[in-house]
């Protein structure tokens, strides 16, 4: 399935919400809302409890995605904040820094594939590297956020007569260090 394809699933499942519709700009710039339930709805996706910050946490994470129309571009990071579900706005930076960082090198990836020169698309597989290396960095410390710095350990299945060890386990070397 192609990148184009699954980008098409993704938006048909969204919650199709015209940013036009629930809000409103005077010609002074002040901003309002319109729609009693997008207001609600970016809040609780976000984490914020102002909905003006989470609005600009939507546009400015979306401002730096290709690819979409304004309109499908905030319906898709609200699905992906929906998803992702911050409780607090650290939650919500490192959600948005991740989104950034993965869209961005999927877009030098894309960029690569089309290159007809080979430096060219050597420097844009290198950027794409150190971007998605950058997004699951990114991913690991939301999950490090979220998890409190804990590990939780899982065992699913045990055969009869196993040994199972459960916790969290750190290998020392002869010495003690690790």
């Amino acid at each position: 399935m192609s990148l184009k394809t699954d980008e098409k699933k993704m938006k048909n499942q969204m919650t199709s919400i015209d940013p036009k519709k629930a809000i409103d700009i005077s010609p002074s710039g002040e901003i309002s809302f319109k729609d009693k339930e997008f207001e609600q709805r970016i809040c609780q996706a976000t984490g914020q409890d102002d909905p003006m910050h989470a609005l600009y946490l939507i546009l400015l994470t979306g401002e730096n995605i290709d690819g979409f129309e304004k309109k499908d571009m905030v319906n898709y990071v609200i699905d992906v904040f929906e998803k992702m579900s911050p409780s607090d706005p650290v939650e919500a930076s490192l959600i948005q820094q991740f989104i950034i960082l993965h869209h961005q090198g999927i877009d030098r990836l894309s960029r690569a594939k089309g290159s007809e020169h080979a430096t060219s698309s050597g420097h844009q597989v290198n950027m794409a590297t150190k971007l998605l290396r950058l997004s699951q960095e990114t991913l690991v410390t939301l999950l490090k956020y979220k998890n409190k710095g804990q590990q939780q350990v899982f065992v699913t299945h045990v055969n009869d007569g196993g040994k199972a060890i459960i916790g969290n386990l750190s290998h020392r070397g002869v010495d003690g260090k690790k």
